[in-house]
């Protein structure tokens, strides 16, 4: 079975802060995880896959036109 990681083990996991996390998880969308009980829960599978296609960290860089 896959380990179960908590939000904030998730966020320490992907090297993000648990309030840039929710945001992947409310706002944006693109991290889902369940429910267990009253937590929301990831599998480690879950969170390799959403590291593979997540933005490096570091600022956004527009190219000048």
């Amino acid at each position: 079975m896959n380990e179960l990681f908590s939000t904030k083990e998730a966020a320490k996991y992907l090297g993000l802060h648990v309030q840039t996390l929710k945001h992947h998880i409310y706002k944006v969308g693109d991290l889902k995880g369940r429910l267990l009980g009253n937590s929301l829960v990831f599998t480690q599978e879950e969170l390799d896959q959403f590291k593979q296609v997540k933005r490096p960290p570091g600022p956004h860089k527009k190219e000048k036109t």
